[in-house]
C-alpha cells in the first residue's frame, strides 16, 4: 500500500486497520519530522502498551491505549508538533483499528 508523507510516499505492508500498519505510520511521519516533540514518546508508549496487551489477549487494555493514542493526536501541547496530513492519516488508521477490535 502505497503511503502519502509531505514530500515523499513509502510503502507499507499490512492491513489497514492493522496494529503493525498503525505503527509503521507512526513510525514514518516521526522519522520524516511530522510528528515531533514530547508528543512522539507518548504516542510510541500507548502504541507499546496496545501491542503489549494485545499480543497477551487483553482486547480491553488494547482499546483503552489506542484510545490514549487518538487523545494524544486530540490534545496536542505547544511543544508537539504534527502535520496535517500525519494527523488525518494517524487518527483515521488507529479509529480503524479501534473500530475493528471493538467489533470483535
Amino acid at each position: 500500500m502505497l503511503l502519502p508523507a509531505p514530500n515523499i510516499y513509502y510503502t507499507v505492508d499490512g492491513e489497514v486497520g492493522s496494529l503493525s500498519v498503525l505503527e509503521k505510520l507512526t513510525n514514518g511521519y516521526i522519522q520524516s519530522g511530522d510528528v515531533a516533540g514530547p508528543i512522539v514518546s507518548r504516542m510510541k508508549n500507548a502504541l507499546k502498551q496496545a501491542k503489549h496487551h494485545d499480543e497477551k489477549g487483553r482486547t480491553d487494555q488494547a482499546i483503552h491505549f489506542i484510545e490514549k493514542y487518538l487523545d494524544e493526536l486530540d490534545h496536542l501541547t505547544k511543544k508537539d508538533a504534527i502535520s496535517p496530513l500525519a494527523k488525518k492519516t494517524l487518527f483515521y488508521h488507529a479509529s480503524l483499528l479501534l473500530k475493528q477490535w471493538k467489533s470483535e
